[in-house]
């Protein structure tokens, strides 16, 4: 087996809590736990520059979230990778055959949300990965709330598969929930929600006071 190089093991240093990221042995469990940290921590930074990725596209701000959770000779995360058909987001792990999907979405109407969720459910996944992530791009304000109605849309329409009421995230990030769906495999996949708060106070004009936009 080859020597860990100097600049994973010090990678792995400053982040040890994902380190089962890169574990063959890990749990799935353990892996998701992992990689759902990394996760935060990229989608905080794209809330952190929100006044500059908040008139983007979809496909814009995918593109941005995908380059910050690759990890140069770690973690890679494709846009459009296919896996019966072309994927918002795929996260693969080098030293591991583990890979996780995901599919996003500018918030607006439920229907347009829940054919995001039929995508990542029964078109990509291939009922081989525990779970998978649907992250919604919100740019208005109030995600909070808007984020509790795509919870109780979903509750009552159960989409896919959904088998019973959404739970809070194990992780217990904000705007985040999860659901679980029977996959057309037999297994049950589950799926992550995650909020991406894009909203940005604007000046108005002629003032100082700040107004939704």
């Amino acid at each position: 087996m080859e020597p860990v190089p100097d600049s994973i093991q010090a990678w792995l240093l400053n982040s040890p809590e994902l380190r089962p990221l890169l574990d063959p042995n890990s749990t799935d469990e353990e892996f998701d736990d992992a990689l759902e940290i990394h996760i935060a921590d990229a989608i905080r930074w794209l809330e952190d520059n929100a006044n500059n990725l908040r008139d983007n596209s979809e496909d814009s701000l995918s593109t941005t979230l995908a380059g910050r959770l690759s990890i140069r000779k770690l973690i890679e995360a494709h846009r459009e990778m296919n896996s019966k058909g072309h994927v918002d987001i795929t996260i693969t792990i080098l030293s591991t055959s583990r890979k996780r999907l995901g599919e996003a979405k500018l918030y607006g109407s439920y229907p347009k949300y829940e054919r995001g969720i039929g995508q990542l459910v029964e078109r990509y996944s291939t009922g081989r990965e525990r779970s998978g992530y649907m992250f919604c791009y919100v740019n208005k304000s109030d995600i909070k709330d808007k984020m509790a109605r795509l919870r109780e849309e979903c509750d009552s329409h159960l989409p896919y598969g959904q088998v019973g009421p959404a739970s809070n995230s194990k992780s217990k990030y904000n705007w985040t929930f999860e659901t679980q769906h029977t996959h057309n495999s037999g297994e049950t996949l589950r799926v992550v929600h995650c909020g991406v708060n894009l909203h940005v106070q604007q000046p108005e004009k002629g003032g100082s006071k700040l107004t939704p936009s």
